[in-house]
């Protein structure tokens, strides 16, 4: 507990005359939601308050919230919360200046109205996360990048998404929640949090259409079906009957190992490898598609029209209503 809420308990225990508590919010439970620089917090008491002595420790609240000003870091959470709605709004001062090193900017959606998960988020990224509270559904986690061996590149959104990963994992396995991640490169001033908002919520958007399935999506993994997300159903119709005869998308068998195939680059032995399958059973299926659609797997061209295939044969399954999605 830090000073400040120390302060407010002994302020609040001489108004109540008894030992006033303080502790995260529980449902139906009765308190008073407070607002601080150490997060949400909820002020219960032993005992009943009459409604003089509630309105009292109100008022007490109101006024020190008045005579306090907000943390740096609540400052920017109110600043990109006004920016995302469309009002232009300088950024403070106080918020500029707590960009040093920069941030890694990750996305927590969560599937239905969020429960408190700062506890969880601080304790992965070891006490060192930024957590700003977006909305009902959303938080936005700013991590430094030293918690990271590599920053840029390849590397590091591997390892920036392998990190989410176990945060979506940490999530569902402590609080039972389902959540989904969305992580973004490093960023290096406050300032392009708004930006970079727009990106995490139109990539978690475009996952839901291709990988509906997946927990976890970054914004430098999904360039193709941000472009193929433009396109309408009759486009996407005329595509899939143009590059096959038969629609070998719809066979399930098929359509996984063709996914593996391209995911191992045309590499026929590790493919096998990962499917449990002989490498000849391998060979089998990708010669059986050469004579039923003329496209070969291992050439190049075609293997690029396979994967757009696969990927529009999906985009095609989720409508763009399963797909919506709104922060509140």
């Amino acid at each position: 507990m830090g000073k400040h809420r120390r302060q407010q308990l002994r302020k609040i225990n001489k108004v109540l005359g008894g030992k006033a508590l303080l502790r995260p919010a529980r449902e139906g439970e009765r308190g008073i939601r407070v607002q601080g620089p150490e997060g949400e917090d909820n002020i219960t008491w032993d005992g009943s308050l009459t409604p003089q002595e509630e309105a009292l420790v109100r008022l007490l609240l109101h006024e020190e919230r008045e005579e306090r000003p907000p943390s740096p870091l609540r400052l920017l959470e109110q600043w990109v919360k006004l920016t995302a709605e469309g009002e232009e709004s300088p950024l403070p001062a106080p918020a500029e200046a707590l960009f040093g090193e920069g941030r890694l900017p990750c996305l927590l959606i969560h599937r239905s109205v969020k429960t408190d998960l700062e506890g969880i988020v601080q304790s992965y990224f070891d006490q060192e996360a930024w957590i700003l509270s977006l909305g009902s559904r959303e938080q936005l986690v700013l991590v430094p990048p030293r918690l990271l061996q590599g920053e840029e590149g390849e590397e590091g959104n591997s390892l920036w998404k392998e990190a989410a990963e176990g945060l979506v994992e940490a999530v569902a396995s402590e609080a039972g929640e389902e959540v989904t991640a969305v992580t973004h490169p490093l960023v290096k001033a406050a300032g392009a949090l708004p930006s970079v908002l727009v990106s995490l919520r139109e990539t978690y958007r475009i996952g839901r259409l291709f990988f509906p399935d997946q927990s976890v999506h970054a914004v430098l993994d999904l360039s193709v079906e941000r472009l193929l997300a433009a396109l309408d159903m009759d486009r996407i119709d005329r595509f899939l009957a143009e590059v096959a005869r038969l629609p070998f998308w719809e066979d399930r068998e098929l359509s996984r190992t063709l996914e593996v195939f391209l995911a191992q680059n045309l590499n026929l032995s590790e493919t096998a490898r990962r499917l449990y399958i002989h490498r000849n059973t391998l060979i089998y299926r990708l010669d059986r598609l050469k004579q039923e659609t003329e496209l070969d797997p291992r050439r190049l061209e075609d293997a690029f029209k396979i994967h757009l295939a696969l990927l529009l044969a999906r985009r095609r399954c989720v409508s763009d209503e399963d797909s919506s999605y709104s922060a509140d």
